[in-house]
């Protein structure tokens, strides 16, 4: 992530992205995703955690191998394998007992099955179907789109990678709780997937209850 500018907010393309994606758009008005990156393997970019009935289990978009120096806009999705019916079927696995999941599981089902050609069309599909059932209202754009300078942006920020964080300043970010399917333990963080099936038009409060500091 980096903050580009009062009211803006330059976030990396993520796959069905994590909470905390969502809880930062609570202090930007202007959400602008990095077109121009170049794409990062064992990321958020193609992957995303879901909890299972045994342990958190990792979804992954496999994607073309040549993808050294890509920018994230030209990463071709790989469909050798059905890994589209994967998801589904681990999507369901995970969920299929939670309180909303009839309520929204067709919707990711029918984005899963147009097999996009490439990941960052994937994304923001995506993207816009979670902000639209959060009823998040915010200005999205690619850097593209803004015409933005980026060798000028502040060079202070972070990313979010693999479920932890990298950064110059330090952050803290706490996750409001919430009633998951499987074991007693809260496991934080994990795809938005989980807390909009598991609590419905209830996610954006849970977003608006969890905070991320600068210290």
């Amino acid at each position: 992530m980096q903050k580009v500018k009062d009211g803006s907010l330059l976030l990396e393309s993520h796959y069905l992205p994590c909470i905390e994606y969502f809880v930062l758009f609570q202090d930007f008005e202007d959400i602008i995703i990095h077109a121009e990156e170049t794409y990062q393997k064992q990321s958020y970019r193609n992957r995303c955690y879901v909890l299972g009935p045994n342990k958190t289990q990792i979804l992954t978009v496999p994607v073309d191998g040549k993808t050294k120096k890509s920018r994230i806009t030209e990463v071709k999705i790989n469909y050798s394998e059905p890994w589209y019916n994967e998801h589904i079927r681990s999507i369901r696995t995970a969920y299929g007992k939670a309180p909303y999941f009839e309520f929204y599981f067709e919707y990711f089902e029918k984005i899963l099955l147009q097999k996009h050609e490439f990941l960052w069309d994937l994304n923001q599909q995506m993207l816009t179907l979670c902000l639209d059932l959060l009823k998040i209202d915010r200005k999205i754009s690619d850097s593209k789109e803004c015409q933005l300078n980026l060798s000028e942006i502040d060079n202070r920020y972070y990313e979010i990678i693999s479920r932890k964080i990298s950064h110059q300043d330090r952050i803290i970010y706490q996750e409001a709780r919430y009633q998951q399917l499987f074991g007693s333990n809260f496991v934080p963080n994990l795809s938005i997937i989980d807390l909009l099936f598991c609590e419905g038009p209830n996610s954006s409060t849970i977003i608006g209850q969890s905070t991320i500091k600068h210290i």
